[in-house]
């Protein structure tokens, strides 16, 4: 367990980013389009980017490396009841076509 913990936390990138607050994971939806959306119980910063609808989920891009190790970070914490800390850098259009704007994913940590 600790060594999961300690790949659920990354060293923030050079890309200018905001803290999305400390929430727990409602959801973790894999979209057709290969990313893995999340849902959060709130947001507190969402890069003022993301649709209304789409305010309390963040995501991840497949492309990202460390996709896989995000996504498990993700399923520790909502299934041992964790909240994480996301920070997020602009928004991924999910569809192409600007209907669907949703946080993009830098650093994740899980905390108690």
């Amino acid at each position: 367990m600790a060594a999961l913990l300690a790949t659920g936390c990354f060293a923030l990138s050079a890309v200018a980013s905001s803290n999305n607050g400390l929430h727990d994971v409602i959801s973790i939806n894999l979209h057709d389009t290969g990313h893995a959306i999340v849902s959060l119980s709130g947001a507190d910063n969402t890069e003022g980017c993301a649709t209304p609808g789409n305010r309390t989920q963040i995501l991840i891009d497949k492309a990202d490396p460390r996709f896989k190790t995000m996504y498990a970070t993700l399923l520790f914490a909502m299934g041992s009841g964790k909240k994480v800390s996301a920070w997020v850098s602009g928004c991924q259009d999910v569809w192409g076509n600007g209907s669907m704007l949703v946080p993009y994913v830098r650093t994740l940590s899980v905390e108690r």
